[in-house]
């Protein structure tokens, strides 16, 4: 396969995940029980189910692009690193936090830990989107915890990551179209 289009595909796949996560995002703050459900039911899932159309949609179509800098045996390598290395920090911050009794910081220490994954993904594909996206939901989670009341918190960062992811899936989607 081309590298540009295993680079488009990568972007396009993304898009995917970030509407997948964005899913993710919704019922954790449903469950934290802050946001009504048929509000999200209406509103969200019909959002959502355009971004993933639309990827599928971008993944399905012939491509033909230049080479990419990185071959995809590469990309997938520091993939597996970067979200191996979120998992496992995502994983080990909520068991502390949870065991110290500080359940109201474990959605803004995954948002957190979320935000700065981005970081090294943009340096990866080469997307300075994915910096942005990265520091917007740093921005939020900070401006969470030092603003909101606690009890609000799981709302506050869970649909405005759930919004960034969404607004950067379809940022991918035209990036994988410019290829």
């Amino acid at each position: 396969m081309n590298q540009s289009i295993a680079r488009s595909r990568y972007l396009a796949g993304g898009a995917l995940v970030y509407a997948f996560v964005s899913a993710v995002w919704l019922v954790i703050t449903y469950f934290v029980g802050e946001v009504n459900g048929r509000l999200l039911l209406i509103t969200a899932v019909p959002l959502l189910l355009i971004l993933v159309m639309s990827a599928l949609v971008s993944l399905r179509r012939p491509q033909k692009r230049q080479a990419a800098p990185q071959s995809e045996a590469e990309l997938g390598k520091w993939f597996g690193i970067i979200f191996s290395a979120e998992g496992v920090a995502i994983g080990v911050s909520s068991g502390i936090l949870a065991a110290l009794g500080l359940a109201a910081w474990i959605p803004p220490a995954v948002a957190l830990i979320v935000g700065l994954h981005f970081l090294p993904l943009g340096h990866l594909l080469q997307l300075p989107s994915d910096y942005l996206l990265g520091g917007a939901i740093i921005l939020l989670v900070l401006l969470t915890v030092a603003l909101a009341p606690t009890a609000n918190w799981g709302m506050l960062v869970g649909l405005g990551t759930s919004a960034l992811l969404w607004l950067a899936g379809w940022g991918r989607l035209w990036a994988a179209r410019q290829t």
